[in-house]
């Protein structure tokens, strides 16, 4: 029997006890805090779903894919509603994610197993937020959030996919998502919209 969630039990109530996490349950957040969230979001699901496409890693599960509703997302918030012209710059935690990525690739040991790993702690736990958030509480259509199927039948798929090996990387990508909600609930928002007005992205 698969002992991976008792092993990552800890750090996955870390990442849903973070105070960004209960933001986006209560819905007290602003347009331009998601807005950001969903850019953040954006990068790290085409990274790794660019990254996995010629695996089979989402066979079966092809519906979990998230890249292209986030984008749409964020274009509905950012450039619709709130008329921003420029794109904001990736945060410094998208970017660890990104250097992860390429250690793993340049690694070359049981790379579609770890990547497999983040999809996990991405995926996985969009699939479980869906279950628990009110949509009409959040800003914009939120497409990310809807799925093709049953959710529990999607995340039990995803689920039967892990291992035990790949715990130590699962609990890796809840440190980088960790720091994405650091990073989202630091940010000064005045000054990014000021920077986005003035050109300077």
């Amino acid at each position: 029997m698969s002992n991976f969630k008792a092993l990552t039990a800890s750090k996955l109530k870390e990442v849903e006890s973070h105070p960004f996490y209960l933001k986006l349950l209560s819905g007290e957040i602003t347009d331009e805090r998601y807005a950001l969230y969903l850019w953040d979001q954006s990068y790290r699901y085409g990274a790794i779903e660019d990254w996995m496409e010629d695996t089979p890693v989402f066979d079966g599960i092809e519906a979990i894919k998230r890249y292209g509703r986030v984008r749409d997302d964020f274009k509905e918030l950012w450039k619709g509603k709130l008329g921003r012209k420029y794109m904001p710059q990736p945060s410094w935690s998208a970017t660890d994610l990104a250097k992860r990525l390429k250690e793993i690739k340049e690694d070359d040991i049981e790379d579609t197993m770890q990547g497999l790993a983040h999809i996990y702690a991405m995926h996985g736990d969009l699939l479980r937020l869906s279950r628990k958030v009110d949509l009409k509480k959040l800003p914009g259509s939120n497409k990310m959030f809807q799925f093709e199927g049953k959710v529990d039948e999607l995340l039990a798929k995803l689920e039967a996919k892990i291992t035990d090996k790949m715990a130590d990387e699962i609990l890796k990508a809840y440190d980088l998502k960790i720091r994405m909600f650091d990073y989202l609930m630091k940010i000064d928002i005045s000054k990014i919209i000021h920077d986005n007005r003035a050109d300077n992205f």
